[in-house]
């Protein structure tokens, strides 16, 4: 089993994330600095981060409502609030994918990689849908070139359907983009007054609470082999 692959099940990190842990020196296995490409045998290998014994966990997936100043990560000596103020102190997972600190809703939480993998990858398509407050009414014009694509920053952002109700939007995504819907309305020249994510896949927020979060089942999201 790949290093990386092994800290993701053990909700130390995401892969990548993990690579970054590896690529910093700090873990170990068998007493020895680790390098990135590293194999082990998860059965007999004694890996260490930051001097820490790491075990293997059973999977754990999570839906949370992130609320508004909420930083997404599980530490950040600056942030005065993280994802991690919200959970139990023994539960260790990771954020799948994100929302920025001004944003609010849907945020799943996990300790597999490959599921993190499959939810956020541009190639599996998964959408995610936001109700998004605009500083001006979108027009029907510049809705359709929402769904027909915009250029922003070297990439073609693309929805795909936007409805509005005056300054209201309702926007699906399924690209996977950093910080796409703000940037969509950005290139249209308005600004984005707050922004919630209220589904992802199957998955809708519901009735949860800011701050609060449930444990789900990966098939409450839909297909992730497609």
């Amino acid at each position: 089993m790949r290093l990386n692959k092994f800290l993701s099940e053990a909700g130390i990190a995401s892969r990548r994330k993990a690579d970054e842990i590896i690529s910093e020196k700090r873990v170990k296995v068998n007493g020895i600095v680790a390098d990135i490409g590293t194999t082990i045998n998860s059965d007999t290998d004694v890996v260490s981060v930051d001097g820490k014994i790491v075990k293997r966990q059973d999977y754990v997936y999570i839906a949370f409502y992130k609320p508004k100043s909420c930083t997404t990560t599980l530490y950040d000596p600056h942030a005065k609030l993280t994802i991690k103020d919200f959970l139990p102190k023994k539960l260790n997972v990771f954020p799948v994918g994100r929302l920025d600190k001004d944003a609010e809703g849907l945020l799943l939480l996990t300790n597999d990689g490959d599921f993190s993998f499959n939810i956020t990858h541009p190639k599996f398509a998964i959408e995610k849908e936001y109700e998004v407050l605009l500083s001006r009414p979108l027009k029907k014009e510049e809705a359709d070139k929402m769904t027909e694509g915009i250029e922003s920053d070297g990439d073609i952002l693309r929805a795909g359907s936007v409805s509005v109700n005056e300054k209201m939007a309702n926007v699906v995504m399924a690209e996977g983009k950093k910080r796409e819907v703000k940037r969509l309305f950005r290139a249209l020249g308005i600004r984005v007054l707050s922004l919630k994510r209220v589904r992802i896949g199957n998955l809708r927020l519901g009735n949860l609470k800011p701050g609060k979060f449930v444990y789900i089942k990966p098939e409450d999201i839909g297909s992730l082999d497609h």
